[in-house]
């Protein structure tokens, strides 16, 4: 099956990306969420006030106090001390405070934590386990704000630690977290949908997580926002999602009940970016060769799937010489090979 790189490159679209959100690379500001969280960041909260006010603990406000605006080596040091301090103040902190400023802030912040180590994520865990608590109870509280900021931040905050961390969310807590993200989806005139999608492009590279979403109906969100005439951006973000879906060869199976085909056969006509291009051609390989020859087809609907893979031979054909400066010879030759397979 098609094998993609961590960039998805141009002649390596064959296996799965190991992640997408690199722990220790810093993140350029395109979509509205992190260019928001600049200005958070050019903040400064007066933790002293929360003190006196007695909202937070001496505990607490001696770690925050030293740690917010500390460079990195700073804070490497001081979570050596005491680890599990760091998860103890963040969500005492997220708990007791209710200024929506100061929790844009310590989002933000917390982001900027998991970014610069994503194995910090074990140590909220950890704390978690010894309180015999869940990690997720709060964090998905926080969900429910009526502050787009604050809700896309802790759902990208939710995502780094479902996809870093050795133990995989499940459950309801997974149903509660995917169920929001497709809501998200649907919203209309969604200013954050970037950072929805995002989080999907995490989350969709594990399969237990995939199967989860594709079990809530979850691709017809996705295909319905594509079918809309989304920006580029988004297009490419969510054909990426579709993508990594076929990476599970019975959900791949399954995919041309959705529409997926003809709404991406419509968009690469007309696509005027070269990874969108890109991704959806990677797409259209996949659910190719998880197909069934033309021989098995037996129902209308699996003859429908056949004009379908039509319509994909003809995007192709016109993408011609594209494919030979975007894949190897090797790419083009398997695909070739398929289509002699399923379509003639």
């Amino acid at each position: 099956m098609v094998v993609a790189d961590q960039n998805i490159g141009m002649g390596s679209l064959s296996k799965m990306p190991d992640d997408i959100e690199k722990g220790g690379v810093p993140l350029v500001a395109t979509s509205l969420l992190q260019q928001r969280a600049q200005e958070v960041r050019s903040q400064r909260i007066n933790w002293n006030s929360y003190l006196q006010s007695q909202m937070i603990d001496k505990e607490d406000f001696d770690f925050i106090s030293k740690f917010d605006g500390a460079d990195a080596e700073t804070r490497r040091n001081l979570i050596a001390q005491n680890s599990l301090q760091l998860p103890k103040t963040f969500l005492n902190l997220l708990n007791q405070i209710s200024k929506d400023a100061t929790i844009q802030y310590l989002l933000t912040l917390l982001d900027d934590v998991l970014q610069e180590d994503k194995s910090r994520v074990e140590i909220f865990k950890e704390y978690a386990a010894k309180r015999k608590e869940s990690v997720w109870t709060q964090l998905l509280t926080l969900l429910n704000r009526p502050v787009g900021f604050i809700m896309n931040m802790t759902a990208r905050v939710i995502a780094k630690m479902a996809c870093w961390s050795r133990d995989l969310m499940q459950g309801a807590d997974l149903q509660f977290y995917l169920t929001k993200l497709k809501d998200e989806l649907n919203e209309e005139k969604n200013e954050y949908i970037q950072s929805v999608a995002r989080c999907l492009q995490m989350m969709l590279r594990i399969d237990e997580y995939r199967i989860a979403f594709v079990a809530l109906d979850g691709v017809n969100s996705m295909i319905k926002v594509l079918g809309v005439k989304a920006n580029f951006q988004i297009q490419y973000q969510l054909s990426f999602c579709l993508w990594v879906l076929t990476f599970n060869p019975t959900i791949a199976e399954k995919l041309n009940a959705y529409g997926v085909i003809p709404v991406l056969s419509d968009i690469l006509a007309d696509a005027q970016k070269e990874k969108v291009s890109r991704i959806i051609l990677a797409v259209f390989r996949n659910l190719i060769e998880f197909e069934r020859p033309r021989e098995d087809c037996l129902t209308i609907e699996e003859e429908s799937l056949d004009i379908n893979l039509f319509r994909v031979r003809e995007c192709l054909e016109k993408y011609f010489s594209y494919l030979c400066t975007a894949w190897t010879v090797k790419d083009i030759e398997i695909l070739i090979c398929q289509f002699r397979n399923f379509v003639n």
